[in-house]
């Protein structure tokens, strides 16, 4: 399976009671459920969901087979539109993750730090542009986005790899720059002076990790906790 997005989030505050970290997660993994239901246009899918303790971090992510991720595409008219589509719903669940986790009773009006990576349908766009920019041929985009969806060589059908190298060499090149001749001296930058690191302390302190996790659209979610 491939991850279309992934959002984490941190709040600077000190850890809740147990009970209420479970709690917490369960909402957001529910509320995520539906953003995911609302938002995406899968038919199936896996959430996965984790809550640590040590101020409050949260990591959430939706993953989806490469073969329905390209059906999925397709749906869109071109290969190229439908990946652009899928960016802005995988960028919608993420805010509303987010959204989620810092709205909740527990939290709210705690400073959030929040990331959101849209990871493989990001890692295709850059693939457009550097066609586009003549950076790398058709050919070559083509087998690196093989690669970022189908890592194994097993998910994709031969009619799938067909249609996204038909999408890469359909792309319109951008005109060629010619080179500046600048005749500019070298500077020579003198070298760096490493920063000696400092060794983190060592802690004894363990801290809750809460996950709960549905590898498919229709299976019952799945919960677990640890101690780190």
């Amino acid at each position: 399976m491939i991850d279309i997005v992934r959002a984490s989030f941190n709040f600077d505050t000190p850890a809740p009671p147990e009970d209420d970290l479970i709690a917490y997660a369960r909402r957001i993994f529910d509320k995520m459920d539906t953003a995911v239901e609302e938002l995406l246009s899968f038919e199936d899918y896996s959430l996965y969901l984790a809550v640590e303790e040590g101020s409050v971090k949260g990591f959430g992510k939706v993953a989806v087979y490469a073969s329905a991720f390209v059906t999925c595409v397709a749906q869109y008219g071109s290969f190229i539109q439908g990946v652009e589509i899928i960016k802005r719903q995988g960028n919608d669940v993420a805010q509303a993750i987010i959204r989620a986790a810092s709205g909740d009773e527990m939290l709210q009006h705690i400073p959030i730090k929040t990331r959101v990576d849209t990871r493989a349908v990001s890692r295709l766009e850059r693939l457009f542009v550097k066609v586009r920019d003549r950076e790398i041929s058709p050919e070559d985009a083509t087998l690196r986005a093989l690669a970022v969806l189908d890592p194994t060589k097993t998910e994709l059908p031969p009619e799938a790899q067909c249609e996204i190298a038909i999408a890469f060499g359909s792309l319109r090149l951008n005109p060629e720059q010619l080179p500046l001749d600048l005749e500019i001296g070298e500077k020579t930058v003198p070298p760096s002076i490493p920063t000696p690191r400092r060794n983190k302390p060592i802690t004894a302190a363990q801290h809750l990790l809460v996950v709960i996790e549905r590898k498919e659209k229709l299976s019952q979610p799945r919960f677990r906790k640890e101690y780190r």
